[in-house]
């Protein structure tokens, strides 16, 4: 156990401080929700990005394939997350895109998502199985954390200290 410690410190050390992106490659950005390859009814649509960089990040656009479709002015901080409603026109397939500024003015390269739009009555019911990104859980299969303390209802002063417990289900 104490390699494995002494090795991430090490590795730590030899990372630096640094952040991805930064004067040579621009800035990271990936896309929250929707996750790719989810099915969606045709409806409004929240889509969700982060990004980050090193110079700090100005602006995270939302584009469809090349067209954007919106874009939030962010505060320069090192991380920046942003989000817009979007309402498809139709069913089908989309490939979103997500790209972001840096403070010098620096893009990344898009990342895509592929989302299928459908008619609410095409939606794929709980019998079959909905396609998750490798890592992901289900929608279905999620759960929510219970609270231990402070108990439900309590007053308290100061910043609490929250202590959670996961079910197994």
């Amino acid at each position: 156990m104490k390699k494995l410690h002494t090795a991430v410190w090490i590795l730590l050390i030899l990372t630096g401080c640094t952040m991805p992106g930064g004067e040579a490659g621009g800035p990271m950005v990936w896309i929250d929700r929707p996750l790719d390859g989810t099915t969606v009814p045709l409806a409004p649509l929240i889509l969700q990005a982060h990004a980050v960089d090193s110079d700090g990040i100005t602006k995270i656009e939302f584009l469809i394939s090349d067209s954007p479709i919106g874009s939030v002015s962010t505060e320069g901080a090192r991380m920046e997350e942003a989000s817009i409603e979007w309402t498809p026109p139709e069913p089908g397939i989309y490939e979103l895109n997500v790209r972001a500024t840096d403070t010098l003015g620096n893009t990344n390269a898009r990342t895509p998502a592929n989302v299928q739009i459908v008619v609410s009555g095409d939606m794929p019911t709980s019998a079959s199985s909905p396609t998750t990104a490798s890592g992901q859980c289900a929608t279905e299969t999620l759960v929510a954390p219970l609270l231990l303390s402070p108990a439900d209802g309590a007053s308290l002063t100061g910043e609490p200290l929250l202590t959670w417990s996961y079910p197994d289900f």
